[in-house]
């Protein structure tokens, strides 16, 4: 028995609805037909314009979806979707001058969406306007006043506009909220301005499981170079081994693994954090990753089993560096190299700073490493990163065992 052919749809309405068929099917290619169809025959179907919109980014034609937005709006301009759509494509090409007042309308439309509130915030502050951000990351907070992520921002937009007794409110909300969290904890004891040795149980982990995902992306964005920096310091050394065996502190998402590529070594990466580590093991530049923490790995590793162990802003997250120290020298060869950076202090020893991370001034490094057999090879000032937009100083220094 033969099946009779589909009717071909007549009305706008018809089409429209194949239209959506098609798209929820993921066959945005016919999608597209259907809605052009539904915009000759009624120009002013400001949804098919936005559909169109959407399936055309779908297929990754950026510059028609722009303009197929702009139609619905210029219909309705209160069409709460193609005001998003809009927006996080002018967002995703860096036009965030045009995102702003597009998350602003939909924000005003729909008060309720966190996502809206959130994006509206981060967009701001791109365009580097940290009063209407604040404005922003309060909407987002005032649709869930439990959500930890909205007293984050609050309360880090609060530092770096230098207000940090208004960060310590933030903060105080959030520990509301989420009394035991390690992060909260530790910035807390930042901004009261109490230098522990290491932070609370816990807060490294949470942190950097969270940011793994677009790690990488944020650091471009701070003009990060520092694992490029040391692999141009320490390359040249490590071609004395074939090869050298290499143990990196607080690997992350692999970047100074691949900085090292050309010399060959066999690299082993511990960090704490699963999610980085997951990332790091898709560059292929490591012999072996282990999920653990440095002072203990250091403690349990066989003496003499590396010749360079390194570490790029990993020390920014610790305290006390005489137990790595310490852990360094036992577990190099004579002559190995142990090479890291850390953020600068002028003056002390050590301090936890109101970003929650730790510098360290260059007279503490050095005795630590006089203390544990370790002599200086090399000791720069160079800058780290940008910080609130600010450059930040640290040090790139190489002692020999």
């Amino acid at each position: 028995m033969e099946t009779a052919p589909a009717a071909v749809p007549q009305s706008p309405d018809d089409w429209y609805r194949l239209g959506n068929a098609r798209q929820d099917e993921g066959r945005d290619d016919l999608a597209v037909t259907c809605y052009e169809r539904v915009v000759e025959l009624a120009p002013g179907h400001a949804k098919a314009w936005n559909n169109l919109g959407v399936s055309n980014q779908k297929l990754g034609r950026e510059a028609p979806a722009a303009d197929a937005y702009r139609k619905a709006l210029a219909i309705d301009a209160s069409l709460l979707q193609a005001l998003v759509n809009l927006a996080h494509l002018c967002r995703e090409g860096g036009d965030f001058a045009g995102a702003e007042p597009l998350l602003a309308k939909a924000s005003a439309l729909d008060a309720s969406n966190p996502v809206n509130w959130e994006s509206l915030g981060q967009v701001r502050l791109r365009l580097n306007l940290p009063d209407p951000a604040l404005d922003a990351f309060r909407g987002w907070l005032a649709c869930d006043g439990s959500r930890l992520e909205p007293y984050l921002k609050l309360a880090e937009l609060e530092i770096a506009r230098g207000n940090p007794a208004a960060a310590e409110r933030w903060y105080q909300g959030a520990l509301e909220h989420h009394p035991a969290n390690p992060l909260l904890r530790h910035m807390f004891a930042a901004l009261r301005g109490e230098t522990t040795p290491m932070p609370t149980e816990g807060y490294v982990e949470q942190l950097f499981d969270g940011i793994a995902a677009d790690f990488e992306q944020q650091l471009r964005k701070l003009g990060y170079q520092m694992p490029e920096m040391l692999a141009r310091t320490v390359l040249p050394l490590l071609q004395a081994y074939r090869p050298a065996r290499v143990l990196e502190l607080g690997c992350g998402t692999g970047l100074l693994g691949a900085a090292l590529a050309p010399a060959a070594a066999s690299m082993t990466g511990i960090d704490l954090s699963a999610q980085m580590l997951t990332r790091a093991a898709t560059g292929g530049h490591y012999a072996q990753l282990v999920k653990t923490d440095l002072i203990g790995y250091l403690r349990a590793a066989e003496a003499g089993s590396f010749d360079a162990v390194l570490a790029t802003d990993v020390f920014i997250y610790l305290g006390d560096l005489n137990p790595v120290f310490e852990g360094a020298a036992r577990v190099l060869t004579p002559g190995g190299l142990f090479a890291f950076s850390a953020e600068a202090l002028e003056a002390g020893n050590f301090a936890l700073m109101l970003s929650g991370r730790y510098a360290h001034s260059a007279g503490y490094l050095r005795a630590a490493a006089a203390r544990h057999g370790l002599s200086e090879r090399s000791f720069e000032r160079v800058p780290m990163r940008l910080e609130y937009g600010k450059p930040v100083e640290g040090w790139l220094a190489v002692f020999v065992r």
